[in-house]
């Protein structure tokens, strides 16, 4: 592998890192996903990150408007399908986020991630509350 896909690599999951650390921190996580490189930003594991973030401190919106633009330029980047799943259910919009987990049906992940789905706080009570069929 050469040296600068290393870097970028190293670069991209410190960064990753740095978000998840200040989530707990709102007024630092949002300061920290603004000052963030546009070339760092744009890339789909921080551009994930950042809408778990949002998802994370409460700002579905934010959330919504990162992980659409991820889901624009990766259609077939599976996780993005699961953190707009949550985002929505920031919002109670149970129908969006049963929307997006339909989706992952299409991938081979899929079925992790649905797993994922049922034991994550925000998506388990929505998913308990619908017949196992309701998804497909």
């Amino acid at each position: 592998m050469n040296r600068r896909l290393r870097v970028r690599r190293l670069v991209r999951t410190a960064y990753v890192r740095l978000l998840q650390m200040v989530e707990h921190l709102p007024d630092q996580a949002r300061k920290t996903a603004a000052s963030l490189p546009q070339e760092i930003a744009d890339m789909p594991l921080v551009r994930l990150s950042i809408g778990m973030m949002h998802t994370g401190i409460g700002e579905g919106l934010a959330a919504r408007e990162s992980l659409a633009v991820l889901l624009q330029e990766e259609p077939g980047y599976a996780p993005a399908y699961y953190e707009m799943a949550r985002a929505e259910m920031v919002f109670g919009n149970h129908l969006a986020a049963r929307d997006m987990l339909s989706q992952l049906e299409a991938f081979d992940e899929g079925e992790q991630l649905l797993a994922m789905a049922a034991a994550d706080p925000l998506l388990e009570s929505f998913l308990n509350e619908t017949s196992p069929h309701a998804i497909k």
